[in-house]
C-alpha cells in the first residue's frame, strides 16, 4: 500500500488555512457586532441595554409620575375620551441611568378617534414621517414643529428642553384630519 505524503501535506496545509479564515470570520463577526452595539447605543455615553421593561395599563397621572423626564401636560383635546391610558418603556443601562419612552392613549371607543402622545429623549422614537411631505410650523415659545398627514391620521412633533414629543390623531374609522392649525393649538396647549 502506497501513501502519498505530498497529498496529505496539502489535506494538511488547506486544514490550517480555513482554521485561520474560521478565526478571522469570528473575530470580525464580534468587530462587527460591537461596533454595532456601540453606534446605536451612543446616546447613552457608549454603553449598551442591560435591560428592557414595558409597564402597560397606567393612568395618564400614573404614567407621567414614574416617567424620568418631564412630560408637559396635554390640556385639550379634540373630542371627548372614553378611555386614558399610559405605556412607559424603560431601558436600562448600566450604573442605573434608564431612558424612558412615555406613550399617552386618549380614544374614544364610539368613534374609534384616538390622541397619541410620546415623549423621549430619542428622536428615533417618535412616529415614522421622514418618508413623508412634512410642514415646518412655528410653535408658541419660538420653537419649531413639524406636521405631516398620514393615511390613518396626522401628526405634529417638536423638541423642548433636551427632550421630543410628538402628538399623532388617527382617524382609523374615516374622520377628517383636525388639520395643522388644530394640532398647532394642541402642541400650543401642553404646558
Amino acid at each position: 500500500m502506497e501513501v502519498n505524503v505530498n497529498n496529505n501535506l496539502r489535506i494538511m496545509k488547506r486544514t490550517r488555512k480555513s482554521r485561520k479564515l474560521d478565526v478571522f470570520v469570528i473575530i470580525f463577526s464580534f468587530l462587527v457586532i460591537g461596533g454595532a452595539v456601540y453606534l446605536t447605543s451612543s446616546n447613552t455615553g457608549g454603553s449598551a441595554p442591560t435591560g428592557f421593561e414595558r409597564i402597560e395599563e397606567l393612568t395618564v397621572e400614573e404614567t407621567m409620575n414614574r416617567a424620568n423626564l418631564d412630560i408637559p401636560e396635554l390640556k385639550e383635546l379634540p373630542f371627548t375620551p372614553s378611555k386614558e391610558e399610559g405605556t412607559l418603556l424603560i431601558t436600562k443601562f448600566g450604573g442605573n441611568k434608564e431612558h424612558h419612552r412615555v406613550e399617552l392613549h386618549f380614544i374614544n371607543e364610539e368613534t374609534s378617534e384616538e390622541l397619541y402622545y410620546i415623549a423621549s429623549q430619542k428622536e428615533q422614537d417618535l412616529l415614522e414621517y421622514e418618508q413623508l411631505q412634512v410642514e415646518e410650523m412655528e410653535l408658541a415659545n419660538k420653537r419649531m414643529g413639524k406636521y405631516a398627514e398620514l393615511d390613518i391620521g396626522e401628526g405634529i412633533e417638536w423638541l423642548e428642553n433636551g427632550a421630543v414629543y410628538g402628538l399623532y390623531h388617527h382617524t382609523l374609522k374615516g374622520q377628517e384630519p383636525l388639520g395643522a392649525d388644530v394640532m398647532v393649538e394642541m402642541a400650543n396647549s401642553i404646558k
